[in-house]
């Protein structure tokens, strides 16, 4: 006669911790026959390193007729733009990355 048992284990913690949507996304578009892209928008949440806090950023660079770059960064909590830039793309250089080394 075969016996059947059963363990039933139940464990319960408690997690104190502030969870936040932190999700980031990417498109590119592309053209068949037309080398490189032609659109590329960058959307999500960064942190700021200046305060430690979370900004909303969306940027967009277009190369079709005119190239342009735009980018909005939006605080988290109250939903205040920090900065709001639209400008020729040309005239976005040395910023960044892209800033000559000392």
């Amino acid at each position: 006669m075969k016996q059947t048992v059963t363990v039933q284990r139940t464990t319960s913690k408690i997690l104190h911790a502030a969870i936040r949507p932190l999700l980031g996304l990417r498109l590119r578009q592309k053209r068949p026959g037309v080398s490189g892209y032609i659109t590329d928008l960058i959307t999500g949440w960064e942190p700021r390193k200046a305060i430690g806090d979370y900004v909303r950023k969306f940027r967009r660079i277009d190369w079709r007729t005119t190239p342009k770059w735009y980018q909005e960064r939006i605080e988290f909590e109250s939903g205040e733009v920090i900065r709001n830039v639209s400008e020729p793309l040309k005239d976005h250089r040395n910023r960044g990355s892209a800033k000559p080394k000392l």
